[in-house]
């Protein structure tokens, strides 16, 4: 896939994405550490992310970093809490 195609893919999906969790670039922006100015032109296909930023604006918005590069759609998925320690016998 050509580079422009890429990034216009991440573009689409990480809109799309994040209108499906229903936050604004602001608010993802502060729980990524990521400047909203850096997301807009993301997804505007203007700017080229690093691997770290990609991951932190998928981690806070609780999915795969995948489907931020392939596309998806997040309204189905469910976020499970972490399962209950059971306790060792020792």
């Amino acid at each position: 896939m050509p580079a422009h195609d890429l990034l216009q893919s991440i573009a689409t999906n990480l809109r799309k994405l994040r209108a499906q969790r229903g936050v604004t670039r602001e608010q993802l922006g502060v729980t990524a550490e990521v400047d909203p100015q850096l997301i807009k032109r993301i997804e505007n296909g203007r700017a080229n992310p690093a691997l770290v930023v990609l991951s932190r604006l998928a981690s806070a918005l609780m999915i795969s970093a995948s489907l931020v590069l392939s596309g998806g759609d997040v309204a189905a998925l469910t976020v499970e809490p972490p399962a209950a320690a059971e306790p060792v016998e020792g």
